[in-house]
């Protein structure tokens, strides 16, 4: 995976958000979808309402599931997501 100049700040991820009509996606009772996604930078831990450290549990490169919101960004004229840690449902594989 290409290194590239950008890093979320803390509680948040970098995601390169992939169309696969064979891997999952889902909807919750709300209607909320959740996608499927390549993590491309991990921004640093952040400090939780509870008191503690929280970090994100993925890694650049892993492919995960996550809820489909973030603020769309656009980075050497690649497409990409910035989604809060608190949004990933998952990691496959």
């Amino acid at each position: 995976m290409t290194k590239i100049g950008f890093t979320p700040y803390s509680g948040y991820i970098l995601v390169k958000e992939i169309e696969d009509d064979s891997e999952i996606t889902t909807a919750n009772a709300e209607g909320i979808i959740s996608n499927n996604g390549i993590v491309v930078a991990v921004g640093d831990n952040y400090l939780h309402t509870s008191g503690k450290y929280r970090d994100a549990g993925v890694k650049v490169g892993d492919k995960i599931v996550f809820r489909a919101t973030g603020d769309k960004v656009s980075i050497d004229g690649e497409k990409y997501l910035i989604v809060p840690f608190d949004n990933i449902r998952g990691v496959m594989g």
